[in-house]
């Protein structure tokens, strides 16, 4: 009984604390602006509370070995780089999520059988209820704004990138434990429309990413199998039939044509900074340095990802940890509490704006860190041993695509209800799972 009851707390304290994060900036925004100081303070409590729960429940050897070699690195680098003990320890924080999220959730799903039915069954419900509300906050965000930066969800402003990949993630799980093997791919689709349905949000802001996942999602809806290029032949003509209509109103929503988004040299200006990146960043600095100085663009508040990582071996040049161990944990965290360091002070003009995760981590922990990065993942998506489950070699696959977008796009990676939804599935899938077509 006591650990059962051990067991109901940190659920409980799971969800309260996912529910929280998530919600509390839309609440701010659009109902209550005098809590609008307090989201940051409230989400910070948030995830150290997951990360002090995380530590406390480390038990796998695996997870272990990844907390440890972290903290091996991060020292290493502080050293080398001269860091202070409370800067590289208010740095650390913006890894919480990658590290502690895993063990806790090992350790909720490490029952008998019957209490993980029960448990899945739980979260699984949650899932449901944050499609829903994600479908009714974004809804009110594009009515109310538009098809831009405002259609966060329930994440709030900003949270464009995260609210999309994590609709497109959850809808998939949840497709895939109400697959019937029994029927046919078109009439599990007929059977579960409603989680196609709730889809649409994704369409409601500018994110463009969501086009890149929605063909894998019903591509990887298929199951592996003797019979899947019979299957394929069915399902690629309701694919054509979805990313059309998606694009549609994808274009429809942010009023613009397909040549305009499309074409390779918006392709080019969006990752790459178009013929002549170096007039846009000399355009960046001086905005920062007076922003009536240059004519108003996007990308004076923001340049394009590839063109920051471009600026990476230059960056790390004149440090202590160089290419190798990068300039040590902390510099691009930003705090209410501590000043910014001096690196951060000179290279504001690349690390203001969208920082792609894999930036982050190049960047404060160089080459090691990114090969301790990439080793995590793999032992997270392909954890050894048969895929277990109709869907859950489709899924690592769909999960291993996202996570290279996501390495390169955002910093979702750092965000603690973020990686619950995106480690749940996999850990489910590591000690298999069974379909549940009366969820």
């Amino acid at each position: 009984m006591e650990k059962y009851l051990c067991r109901r707390a940190v659920y409980v304290l799971m969800s309260v604390a996912f529910w929280l994060y998530v919600t509390i900036a839309f609440v701010a925004e659009e109902f209550f602006p005098a809590l609008m100081p307090a989201v940051v303070p409230v989400r910070s409590v948030v995830s150290l509370a997951v990360g002090a729960l995380g530590i406390v429940l480390l038990r796998r050897g695996a997870d272990i070995m990844a907390v440890v070699t972290f903290a091996v690195i991060v020292a290493v680098s502080a050293i080398v780089n001269g860091n202070s003990l409370t800067f590289t320890l208010n740095g650390v924080r913006g890894y919480i999520a990658v590290l502690l999220v895993m063990p806790v959730l090992r350790w909720q799903l490490a029952v008998p059988e019957a209490s993980r039915r029960r448990l899945m069954a739980g979260i699984d419900r949650q899932l449901v209820a944050y499609l829903a509300v994600q479908a009714v906050c974004v809804t009110w965000q594009f009515v109310r704004y538009g098809a831009n930066d405002h259609g966060g969800g329930s994440w709030g402003m900003g949270g464009t990138g995260v609210v999309t990949v994590s609709i497109y993630l959850v809808s998939f799980w949840l497709m895939t434990r109400r697959w019937d093997v029994s029927r046919t791919y078109l009439s599990n689709l007929w059977h579960n429309a409603w989680l196609v349905l709730l889809l649409f949000p994704t369409m409601l802001n500018e994110t463009k990413v969501g086009l890149v996942i929605l063909p894998l999602y019903f591509l990887l809806l298929i199951p592996f199998g003797r019979h899947y290029a019979r299957r394929m032949l069915v399902a690629v003509p309701v694919l054509a039939v979805c990313v059309m209509g998606a694009g549609a109103l994808y274009l429809h929503t942010i009023d613009r044509d397909f040549g305009t988004i499309f074409s390779g040299r918006n392709i080019n200006e969006y990752f790459f900074g178009g013929e002549d990146p170096q007039a846009m960043i000399a355009n960046r600095k001086a905005y920062l340095a007076n922003p009536d100085s240059v004519p108003y663009s996007d990308w004076n508040c923001d340049l394009p990802r590839f063109v920051k990582m471009e600026q990476i071996p230059d960056m790390l040049d004149d440090t202590g940890g160089g290419i190798a161990l990068g300039t040590g944990v902390g510099h691009l965290r930003k705090s209410a509490v501590m000043d910014s360091s001096d690196f951060a002070r000179r290279y504001e003009w690349v690390i203001g704006g969208t920082l792609p995760f894999i930036f982050m981590v190049m960047v404060e922990l160089g080459t090691v860190g990114v090969i301790w990065l990439l080793g995590v993942l793999a032992v997270w998506l392909w954890p050894g041993g048969a895929a277990r489950g109709t869907h859950m070699l489709n899924l690592r696959i769909l999960w291993a695509c996202v996570a290279v977008i996501l390495l390169f796009y955002n910093e979702a990676f750092k965000i603690v209800p973020f990686m619950m939804l995106f480690l749940y599935p996999l850990v489910v899938g590591a000690q298999g799972y069974k379909a549940e077509k009366d969820l």
